[in-house]
């Protein structure tokens, strides 16, 4: 068998995003998951593709081990025979700061990432998402002055370019402040932060105050946003699809 141009587009979403399952593969690629698995399998058999159990990130820490099982929604007897999916050794890429995407310290986050990263591209169809290392190429590439604030993930298309993370751990209010000053005098036109806790939530809503570029979400209830002065507001209307989504 040869590769077609969907499994290039596969092996070239798992070097950007470092891992993903074969629910998450099914989403963006494939018409079920039984053509998922069976073209995963041959891949494996190719040695392009390598499946480890989600329970390798209990050599993390149990805790990521257990908050995993919560952002993928996984039943308890689905646990222990759950894998996901990154490509072979030999296929992993070299370039600064992707490489240990694939690593499973970062499972738990790419994972979610992964999940954003599908929404942001059901939104806004045809644009162009950047990840952090891309972000970080392209600005030296292009020598900008003024050091950018690299995002998780860059959605850009015309007249638009959203910056956005997801938040796993908390911060000391400068850094955020920081933060949240270079993102206001950035040329981003909105901000997205996802936050993996009640209580990251609500520090990184209270810090933003002021600054009308920036939405607060929840990890596990992304369908709405919080901005000062709005309030909560559909995660469409923030981004201005109320009309398109009606």
């Amino acid at each position: 068998m040869r590769l077609t141009e969907r499994d290039f587009d596969v092996l070239t979403f798992l070097a950007a995003q470092g891992v993903a399952t074969a629910d998450q593969l099914t989403a963006r690629f494939f018409p079920s998951k039984q053509t998922c698995q069976s073209r995963l399998h041959w891949m494996k058999r190719a040695d392009l593709v390598e499946s480890l159990p989600l329970s390798t990130l209990k050599s993390v820490s149990l805790g990521c081990f257990l908050q995993a099982i919560d952002v993928l929604s996984l039943a308890k007897q689905d646990v222990w025979k759950f894998r996901v999916y990154r490509l072979t050794k030999r296929l992993r890429p070299r370039r600064s700061g992707a490489e240990h995407f694939s690593d499973p310290r970062m499972w738990k986050h790419q994972l979610q990432l992964n999940g954003i990263r599908k929404r942001m591209e059901d939104w806004f169809p045809g644009a162009i998402i950047l990840t952090d290392p891309d972000i970080q190429a392209e600005e030296r590439r292009l020598k900008m002055g003024r050091e950018l604030p690299i995002a998780d993930l860059v959605v850009r298309l015309p007249g638009k370019e959203i910056a956005v993370e997801v938040e796993r751990t908390h911060k000391t209010e400068t850094k955020y402040h920081l933060r949240f000053l270079d993102f206001r005098d950035s040329h981003y036109t909105q901000v997205l932060y996802f936050c993996e806790s009640e209580q990251l939530f609500s520090k990184i809503a209270a810090l933003a105050n002021g600054i009308e570029k920036i939405g607060v979400s929840r990890l596990l209830a992304p369908e709405t946003v919080y901005r000062q002065g709005s309030g909560f507001v559909r995660t469409e209307e923030f981004h201005g699809l109320a009309a398109k989504a009606s």
